[in-house]
């Protein structure tokens, strides 16, 4: 186990199996605040589509006889409701992603509204078969329960899936076929290599037909997921289109929410003789500038991935503690030269960029005293500092990190132990309950402010 590996967990053996434990209490708390920060950077749907019941008992009836004007009813209206409501950073700019995908985010956004809303269909009829069960007889019982079954874990001709999606999406067969690599493994060429680290695609492909959870396929659709694969299968690739394109997408996305803050200008890539600020920003009215560095521009996946965004958070750290090393005359007349202007003594910020999390325990403690940037938390912070005159830039770290307490404390219900059985031998391990109600609450109170 890689958590293992790396300190994560403190193992303890007994005659069942194993028990897996935080090594303190501090490292679960840092666990609960990196899971959650994840966890809210990720795609989401604002509300719920509709349901329109009715139809549903008609179509589970008539099954596998389709009623056309249901199905299209249904399944039009449950993909132009995710093509509207569904949000999600953008994580490349539009160029980057049709030269490193060969379709454009548009294309798919459009197969992935119409994948989900074939997973609405799936899942409103599993429900109709349960109503059918409810009112059967005790001899028509079995065939519904099994219709039930069967719809919540389909097996469907690839035609069927790939013919609805594609007239859904109203895009080309080569598009959706491309799209559709990303989030399928075929069991009979034995081809699983799209899978790891979090990420399991939701198709899996036998022979004509396609097996899959329409859970999974709801919630495995994130546009991380086609970087997160193209990285894994063409490393050559993503380095040479995708990687370069991360980080300004971040910094980018970053300069612009900062801006927002009255009286502020901001500047990228800001060069000085030990390195590069990648934001600078200067507050005439407050007297005060901020320096941050920008780290981890894809949200993790997996205990290797969170490893990785914990040294890289850690490298930002030293980064900027080498730049408030250097004396006030010199960081002043940086600032006074990025912007053009005769600047008065400064007192200065640190932030730290992320686009999603930080790490684990260790980088948690470093990060004291410092700005905790992701575009969620900038939202809000942001948000806080125009609605009260007397905050300034200088409120920022105080402000992202209380931020952070109030979501970890209303998202986050506990641990609970789990207890697996793998051929015999017992494994218990720790795992984060969170509040998903309070999140869909926490995001529609800071994301959509920006």
């Amino acid at each position: 186990m890689p958590e293992v590996r790396s300190g994560y967990y403190k193992v303890k053996v007994d005659t069942a199996g194993f028990t897996l434990q935080h090594p303190s209490r501090i490292f679960s708390q840092a666990e609960e605040r990196d899971i959650l920060l994840t966890e809210m950077s990720l795609a989401f749907d604002t509300h719920r589509p509709p349901i329109p019941v009715a139809a549903f008992d008609r179509m589970i009836i008539d099954w596998p006889t389709l009623n056309n004007a249901d199905f299209i009813q249904v399944l039009r209206g449950s993909a132009d409701h995710y093509l509207s409501v569904f949000r999600e950073p953008a994580l490349l700019p539009e160029d980057a992603y049709k030269t490193g995908f060969a379709f454009s985010r548009v294309e798919f956004q459009q197969v992935r509204a119409a994948l989900m809303a074939l997973a609405d269909y799936c899942l409103g009829m599993a429900s109709a078969a349960e109503r059918q069960w409810q009112s059967a007889s005790l001899t028509k019982r079995n065939h519904w329960e099994r219709e039930c079954k069967e719809w919540t874990a389909p097996l469907l001709s690839k035609n069927f899936i790939l013919g609805t999606t594609q007239a859904l999406a109203g895009i080309d067969a080569k598009v959706l076929d491309l799209v559709m690599d990303y989030f399928t493994m075929d069991a009979e060429q034995g081809d699983f290599q799209n899978a790891g680290d979090g990420y399991l695609p939701p198709f899996i492909a036998l022979g004509s037909s396609f097996i899959f959870s329409p859970y999974a396929l709801k919630t495995m659709l994130p546009e991380r997921n086609l970087l997160y694969v193209i990285n894994k299968r063409n490393r050559t690739r993503f380095d040479e289109l995708i990687s370069a394109h991360l980080e300004p997408a971040l910094l980018e996305e970053a300069a612009r929410l900062i801006a927002q803050i009255p009286g502020v200008e901001v500047a990228k890539n800001v060069k000085w003789t030990g390195g590069e600020i990648d934001i600078l920003v200067f507050q005439s009215s407050s007297k005060v500038a901020m320096h941050v560095q920008a780290k981890a521009a894809l949200p993790p996946q997996g205990a290797r991935m969170t490893r990785r965004i914990e040294d890289q958070t850690l490298k930002a750290v030293d980064q900027l503690k080498r730049f408030d090393a250097k004396s006030a005359k010199f960081r002043n007349e940086l600032c006074a030269r990025t912007f053009g202007k005769e600047i008065v003594p400064l007192s200065w910020v640190s932030g730290i960029l992320s686009r999603s999390s930080l790490g684990t325990a260790k980088a948690w403690s470093a990060v004291e005293g410092i700005a905790i940037l992701n575009p969620l938390l900038l939202t809000g912070a942001v948000s806080r500092i125009m609605a009260d005159s007397k905050l300034s830039l200088a409120d920022l770290p105080n402000i992202t990190q209380t931020l952070v307490r109030e979501i970890t404390n209303r998202a986050v219900k506990g641990w609970t132990n789990n207890r697996i059985n793998i051929f015999g031998t017992e494994v218990e391990v720790p795992l984060l309950d969170l509040d998903y109600e309070q999140i869909t609450k926490i995001r529609h109170q800071l994301f959509f402010q920006s």
